[in-house]
């Protein structure tokens, strides 16, 4: 028996080539399911092996999204994780004008990633689309990127605009470069710190200059963060540690 039988498929929330993502009900419990098809195995298998671990070793995080379940029938593959009710990513919220609640956005984002940080998982695509909102919750989704660090795996993966110029790194400092570049936009009107629509070769020669648009966010200790963050030697930006003693000492006037 296919085990997706015991959900029931009620809505599309999003359709990219290698997932589509659903909203599902099993009996009144609401649930939402990522399907991947063959071809993309390795994804899947990607965010099955995170998730696995963090629920045999019964790990979580309020900023982390819930594993339900995995399991593969025939040639599809299948991620059950928590329904969140009135949810929307980053890319498509309309952000507080507070100054104060877009960093703490930031702050919930980064201990988010400090949890996936202290387990030794990279996220490897940190970017809007993958921060969801509810209320006052900020949750990180989409682990079809991630791996253990210290498996040394070279893969440029993610999303190019979130690269850091040297994309086949796989230390931590990878996600703090990505997290750079969505606190810029975060606090500056969702403007990205360079021209997104540059091709390759141009993109990363802006980064290996960090010749980026300045962040005119009003309070400066948040500017300087972030331009660390996106710093092209890779042992000179922030840890996600250091990154929250800055966050939690920015305090209200």
């Amino acid at each position: 028996m296919n085990p997706i039988m015991k959900y029931n498929l009620t809505k599309v929330i999003s359709e990219e080539p290698h997932s589509t993502v659903w909203v599902c009900k099993n009996g009144d419990e609401q649930f939402v399911a990522k399907i991947y098809s063959s071809e993309y195995k390795k994804l899947w298998k990607n965010e099955n092996a995170i998730f696995k671990y963090l629920t045999e070793n019964k790990k979580s995080h309020k900023n982390i999204i819930k594993l339900i379940e995995c399991f593969q029938y025939s040639e599809t593959f299948y991620t059950i994780m928590e329904y969140i009710p009135n949810v929307s990513n980053l890319y498509e919220s309309v952000l507080p004008k507070d100054n104060y609640k877009l960093i703490n956005i930031c702050k919930q984002i980064s201990e988010g990633i400090c949890f996936l940080h202290n387990e030794g998982i990279l996220h490897h695509d940190i970017k809007l689309e993958n921060v969801l909102m509810s209320q006052n919750r900020v949750i990180i989704i989409d682990f079809d990127m991630s791996f253990f660090y210290q498996q040394k795996e070279v893969n440029t993966g993610g999303t190019e605009t979130y690269w850091p110029p040297y994309p086949w790194s796989v230390d931590l400092s990878y996600d703090i470069y990505s997290l750079g570049v969505l606190f810029y936009e975060i606090c500056n009107d969702k403007r990205l710190p360079f021209n997104g629509n540059l091709k390759h070769e141009q993109l990363n020669f802006i980064k290996m200059k960090e010749d980026y648009r300045q962040s005119k966010f009003p309070i400066e200790t948040m500017n300087i963060l972030i331009k660390n963050m996106m710093l092209t030697n890779s042992d000179r930006r922030p840890t996600i540690r250091e990154i929250l003693l800055v966050l939690n000492a920015i305090k209200h006037n």
